[in-house]
């Protein structure tokens, strides 16, 4: 667990926007004295305009995949309004099948934060007095129960994400605040807390992402973390009581192969052999020439250890913040800023300043304003299709 955190610091909200999450901050929401999330008031807003793109779909009896359309095979079977709020709630316990031991309490919280964070990205279209219903069963540490078995990795964490809206309904089993495990509607009204009442495309609102898997990645990176900085910490107990020296991690020799990892495991090992004057131990055999290469070389080998986990970290913090809906929620104005995301034929590019997102793409359909006009006819329509890399790579170049 985390220690040593202050008052201030363990009941402080953590503002879930869909954009800044990081893999530190949703390992430490795992624990429940690291305190409550809250919806910022940005995200809130843009939640509720996707909101009402989905009531201007119902209201109009636009037909709509998800909306007001069976799933999967039933894609093309148009469903009445008066049945779409069963649509959602059947959704869900259709796809509440996972099996074997439950995740723990610690990880479910995970879970439950991660895809507070990507509804508040604000593509959904759920409602945003839902989203603050998700937020206050967090807060009171009323965590649905999630079997450990039946995701479908990356085309989506279906099953487990339905435990937990199974559990927000007031269905199947919850995490008890006072220890154990008890039918969720049992939690729920001790805690004072309304089952969630799901509405047009709320049910697969709730479902349609990867938050298990990136969360458990979240997890395994800050750990893989944690024991690269270990190791580095170890180095220099080991070297120190070996007599070893320390000229081998002398700054200037890191900076002329500038790997990021190296560095930073050369700093950390100085750092101790160094606090603020250097290890007497280190000091008692100046005549030493040289250690053996598992001591000397620890900052090149833990290094790229470090750059992997690095890697791994990034990758993820982009997964933490990204939207992974099928259909996805546009607003007029977003689609407009992204005209000039297009290349000359039409074809989008990844690009970090895309409206609402961070540069990467979702698997789903769009939902566009209703009054949203398709895209212009280029110049060049009919030519030879340009490889949307390639056209990237020539902006780069041009820069």
């Amino acid at each position: 667990g985390f220690t040593g955190a202050s008052f201030e610091q363990r009941h402080m909200a953590t503002l879930l926007d869909g954009e800044t999450l990081t893999t530190a901050t949703l390992h430490e929401l795992g624990e429940k004295q690291r305190g409550s999330v809250a919806l910022d008031p940005t995200a809130k807003a843009r939640v509720e305009a996707s909101r009402e793109i989905v009531d201007r779909i119902v209201s109009t009896d636009e037909v709509v995949y998800g909306i007001n359309t069976g799933f999967g095979l039933f894609s093309n079977v148009t469903v009445s309004a008066d049945k779409l709020c069963a649509l959602q709630d059947n959704l869900i316990r259709s796809h509440s099948a996972g099996c074997g031991e439950p995740l723990t309490r610690e990880r479910s919280r995970r879970l439950l934060a991660l895809r507070i964070n990507v509804l508040a990205k604000g593509h959904s279209g759920i409602r945003a007095e839902v989203l603050e219903q998700m937020i206050a069963a967090f807060n009171a540490d009323c965590i649905p129960v999630v079997p450990s078995k039946g995701t479908v990795g990356a085309s989506g964490d279906l099953a487990p994400l339905s435990h937990i809206a199974l559990g927000l309904m007031g269905e199947g089993d919850m995490w008890d605040p006072q220890g154990g495990i008890a039918p969720a509607a049992e939690v729920l009204a001790r805690a004072n807390l309304t089952p969630i009442r799901l509405g047009a495309k709320e049910g697969l609102a709730m479902i349609n992402g990867t938050q298990l898997i990136a969360s458990l990645g979240a997890e395994a990176v800050e750990r893989a973390g944690r024991a690269a900085r270990l190791a580095d910490y170890i180095a220099a107990l080991s070297l120190e009581v070996l007599c070893g020296t320390n000229r081998a991690f002398d700054p200037l020799i890191h900076c002329v192969r500038p790997h990021s990892g190296q560095m930073e495991s050369a700093a950390r090992v100085r750092s101790v052999l160094m606090p603020t004057a250097p290890s007497e131990l280190c000091m008692s055999h100046p005549k030493q020439v040289q250690d053996a290469y598992s001591l000397r070389c620890v900052p090149q080998v833990h290094g790229i250890t470090q750059d992997t986990i690095e890697f791994v970290r990034r990758i993820l913090n982009t997964e933490l913040n990204s939207a992974t809906d099928n259909p996805m929620v546009f607003t007029q104005e977003q689609v407009d800023a992204s005209e000039s995301l297009r290349t000359s034929d039409g074809d989008r590019i990844a690009c970090k300043d895309a409206p609402g997102g961070n540069g990467r793409k979702g698997d789903g359909q769009d939902i566009k304003a209703a009054d949203a006009s398709p895209p212009p006819a280029t110049a060049n329509a009919g030519a030879k299709p340009v490889d949307p890399l390639e056209a990237a790579n020539r902006k780069i170049a041009a820069l």
